[in-house]
């Protein structure tokens, strides 16, 4: 997933100059309908609708132009982010895939 410049005006960052990429484990993904569990480990559970990207086979460096080759689809998601998690990753200068990734 890639943090969008919205994202980023609502966090009051600033908006980066190359792209910023986190992961989504298959393990952290409900299939419609499911249930999403509030982990322990938080305080502060958000939110968001985004659009999903289905990247189809394995690409690398590949053409702005040929970029569609390789998407099979999209998908509708509801990205949820542990913000306490975030904010302290971002203090410490870590990376926060913690506060994305965890198991649901």
């Amino acid at each position: 997933a890639v943090v969008s410049t919205q994202s980023t005006g609502e966090l009051g960052n600033e908006i980066p100059t190359l792209p910023f990429w986190f992961i989504k484990p298959s393990t952290c993904y409900v299939e419609s309908g499911g249930e999403i569990i509030y982990p322990k480990i938080t305080n502060n559970l958000h939110h968001e609708l985004e659009l999903g990207v289905i990247i189809g086979k394995k690409m690398s460096q590949v053409a702005k132009d040929n970029v569609m080759d390789y998407v099979a689809g999209y998908s509708i998601t509801n990205d949820v982010t542990c913000r306490d998690l975030q904010e302290q990753c971002k203090k410490e200068r870590k990376p926060w895939d913690i506060s994305k990734c965890l198991d649901t």
